[in-house]
């Protein structure tokens, strides 16, 4: 089964000092797990001085968790002698990856998925985020 990943590209203002920034949030459909998200943030970490990655000076990698469902209990049927209980928190974890100087975000994402391999599909919502 392919890791399906999803991003979203914002462009934003720093806070401090209005000037431009790009914000990149990365999820999966199979959520990613707190060891996870840590190793993929550890692994970028690894990889900043690759000679074809594209961030460029100052950056932030950060993690994003938005409670969308409380939780869900259900039961899982395969066979009647056997019954398993899933217990799923719907939370959406996410990476969030800043970089404070002009970024080509389709260029990083290229990137990206080269490193984790999967799906990778663009989200784009209408509602603006507040960044």
């Amino acid at each position: 089964m392919v890791r399906k990943y999803f991003y979203e590209v914002v462009h934003a203002k720093s806070r401090q000092d209005g000037k431009p920034l790009t914000r990149i949030y990365v999820w999966a459909k199979r959520a990613f797990s707190h060891r996870e998200m840590f190793s993929k943030q550890e692994q970028l970490l690894d990889r900043l001085t690759d000679l074809d990655c594209p961030l460029d000076g100052a950056m932030q990698i950060g993690f994003q968790k938005e409670m969308s469902v409380s939780a869900l209990c259900f039961a899982k049927i395969d066979h009647f002698s056997r019954v398993k209980k899933e217990i799923e928190f719907a939370f959406v974890h996410s990476l969030e990856i800043v970089a404070f100087n002009p970024l080509d975000a389709r260029a990083f994402i290229e990137w990206l998925s080269g490193l984790w391999k999967g799906e990778w599909k663009e989200v784009v919502t209408k509602v603006k985020r507040v960044a």
